[in-house]
């Protein structure tokens, strides 16, 4: 396996109840081999099941986990909206906005690209908006999982911080022994992956 991330391995940072460590190296061990493949519906339904239990992992508590994993993918597609120009300070300020707010009313989230807006935008760019659309849509939205999965698919299935497929796997990766273990904890991801890794990994 090639990439940053070729092991289950928490950092000390994040101690995780066993239960919650046990979850995550299983679904590690289930996509073991997967994600490599161009096939977008075959990855979407390998991950469907991946994504309810990730999903019940965030909210098992409080919103307050899927806050911070949304923010870490946030952080993380900036610089795929910075890399297309698409937008660029409607997206800082929009994030920044998510950084600071918790209210729940649409009215504090002023820099949302129309439909239209999105539709004019290249397929990476428009991926990376639908994860900030989905970060607004944990806050303002009863349906919590649907913003949850629209994040996750926009970044393995799509192109929302890595382009092609070649990192996919590595990118889901350090979801699962970074981002999801720090918003366990209410925190933000310590490493924020981006399209400016090096791909493959510089030895």
């Amino acid at each position: 396996m090639n990439g940053y991330y070729t092991r289950f391995a928490i950092i000390d940072r994040y101690p995780l109840p066993p239960k919650v460590r046990a979850a995550l190296e299983a679904i590690w061990d289930q996509h073991c081999t997967e994600l490599g493949d161009d096939n977008h519906d075959a990855i979407r339904g390998r991950l469907g099941v991946s994504i309810d239990r990730i999903t019940s992992l965030l909210l098992e508590t409080s919103d307050g986990r899927a806050r911070c994993f949304g923010l870490s993918l946030a952080l993380a597609c900036a610089a795929t909206i910075e890399s297309y120009d698409a937008y660029v300070e409607q997206a800082i300020k929009l994030i920044d906005t998510l950084r600071e707010n918790e209210t729940t009313s649409n009215s504090s989230f002023l820099h949302l690209l129309t439909k239209h807006e999105l539709l004019e935008l290249p397929q990476a760019a428009a991926e990376a908006w639908l994860v900030l659309h989905a970060n607004v849509d944990l806050r303002t939205s009863a349906d919590q999982r649907e913003a949850i999965r629209l994040m996750i698919e926009s970044c393995i299935d799509g192109y929302a911080i890595v382009p092609g497929s070649e990192g996919r796997r590595d990118l889901f990766n350090w979801m699962l022994v970074d981002v999801i273990p720090a918003a366990c904890r209410c925190e933000l991801a310590k490493r924020i992956y981006t399209l400016e890794w090096p791909w493959p990994p510089i030895n």
